[in-house]
């Protein structure tokens, strides 16, 4: 489902890149070989870090030099390696969306 969010006088608005979750507006950053990468919205108090999905699988990234691994679900190791290499590829262009998205 794209996400939508109530906008000024009621209109609905189309978000592209963003689902609605259980956690609230998700943007997407990426997609790779069937991994999702994205923000959850509600996480804009926490340091910049993305979360990368694939079904229940799951690895959360901090965006700092080291691109270091937060929390891991359901993830082996070669895969985590393989992520965190694409993680620090596009590390300046996450943190770029996130201080976009977030407002900083």
């Amino acid at each position: 489902m794209r996400a939508r969010s109530l906008g000024e006088g009621g209109l609905r608005v189309t978000l592209p890149g963003a689902s609605i979750m259980r956690w609230g507006i998700v943007p997407t950053v990426l997609r790779w070989k069937g991994w999702i990468f994205l923000f959850y919205s509600a996480d804009g108090d926490e340091p910049p870090h993305v979360h990368v999905r694939k079904g229940r699988q799951e690895v959360k990234f901090w965006l700092d030099q080291d691109c270091s691994v937060a929390v891991v679900r359901r993830v082996s190791a070669r895969e985590i390696a393989l992520l965190q290499r694409k993680v620090r590829e596009q590390h300046v262009e996450f943190l770029r969306k996130w201080n976009e998205y977030f407002g900083r």
